[in-house]
């Protein structure tokens, strides 16, 4: 149940990705990547495919994942290693998962979760970079799973940012004519 809650949480902010990138349609069309309509992915997908969240646009896929208003982190992570020892979103995203990564957090204003920052990260220049093969240390998340995390200045050097949020919601909300 804490998956079907989780996700549906996720869902409700469909609408204001989708802003997003149909805002950032032209910097993503500038990186190399073609863009087509719009759907969202099914849970089947997103389980087997280990992404909180996929858009699916042609054979062009979006995995998103949105950060709880408590991570105090603002940094990229990746889970490296399952309890089960099944393929993780690290495994996935290095044999060539997802073309965009929609990465956001959330913060709780007038009694309601909103997205407070964004970033949409070029997954193919992730995987050129040579980032995700670098030995980096696994940190426990206390339930049998691991990460790896990623400065978004790591992120940045080796050009894999296309675009990025204003760091003030209420900017946010003027850049996407969200009120």
């Amino acid at each position: 149940m804490a998956f079907e809650k989780e996700l549906e949480r996720e869902l409700s902010f469909a609408p204001y990705i989708e802003n997003v990138l149909a805002q950032n349609a032209g910097l993503i069309h500038a990186a190399g990547i073609q863009v087509f309509s719009m759907q969202k992915a099914s849970s089947k997908d997103d389980m087997e495919n280990g992404f909180d969240f996929v858009f699916t646009m042609g054979n062009f896929t979006v995995p998103v994942r949105i950060r709880k208003p408590d991570c105090k982190y603002r940094d990229f992570t990746i889970r490296s290693r399952s309890k089960f020892g099944l393929p993780t979103e690290y495994h996935k995203l290095l044999n060539g998962a997802g073309d965009v990564y929609f990465y956001a957090w959330t913060i709780w204003i007038d009694g309601g979760e909103e997205i407070s920052e964004w970033w949409l990260i070029n997954l193919e220049r992730f995987r050129k970079s040579g980032l995700l093969k670098t030995q980096r240390t696994e940190i426990s998340n206390g339930d049998g799973t691991k990460f790896i995390h990623f400065k978004f200045s790591e992120l940045l050097k080796y050009d894999c940012v296309i675009s990025n949020s204003p760091t003030r919601p209420e900017q946010n909300r003027q850049q996407l004519n969200i009120f």
